[in-house]
């Protein structure tokens, strides 16, 4: 399944009435204009008629697929990646290349649904992959270490 990342403006229009007074110079005058809008926009915007609200895609972007992986053996990083080897090679752009010997580290895809015990601001808090990276969370293409267990 493909994710979108879809940009959209978004425009709602409401109708109301408003009372002005002042010497105007007829019904064409662009001081009507200005002081029916500041009327309308110190009245309670509750007091509005709701018309329509319309929505326009500004933008639409093909977010990369990407998977979990944790990379390592006793305490694994924990790597965002399209495959395997990308995280494979992530993780050992920061360990000494004789680390593992022959036999390379360990690697085991994580479901986002997993569940952890995660350090945040107010001390540790158990959530799943997906909870921990947010809904707002968008991976560029490019491997990225996003977590490790200690």
């Amino acid at each position: 399944m493909k994710k979108f990342e879809v940009e959209l403006s978004i425009t709602q229009t409401f109708t109301t009435k408003v009372i002005v007074e002042g010497d105007f110079q007829g019904n064409n005058d662009p001081a009507i204009d200005e002081a029916a809008k500041r009327a309308a926009d110190n009245m309670d915007h509750n007091d509005w008629n709701y018309n329509d609200t319309e929505f326009e895609i500004d933008n639409v972007t093909l977010l990369p697929d990407f998977k979990i992986f944790a990379v390592g053996d006793d305490r694994p990083e924990y790597i965002v990646a399209t495959t395997k080897e990308e995280a494979i090679a992530d993780h050992m752009n920061r360990i000494d290349e004789d680390y593992y010997g022959d036999e390379g580290p360990n690697v085991e895809e994580i479901s986002l649904d997993s569940v952890g015990w995660f350090e945040t601001e107010t001390g540790y808090k158990e959530m799943t992959f997906a909870q921990f990276l947010g809904k707002d969370f968008k991976y560029t293409g490019r491997p990225q270490l996003i977590c490790w267990r200690e």
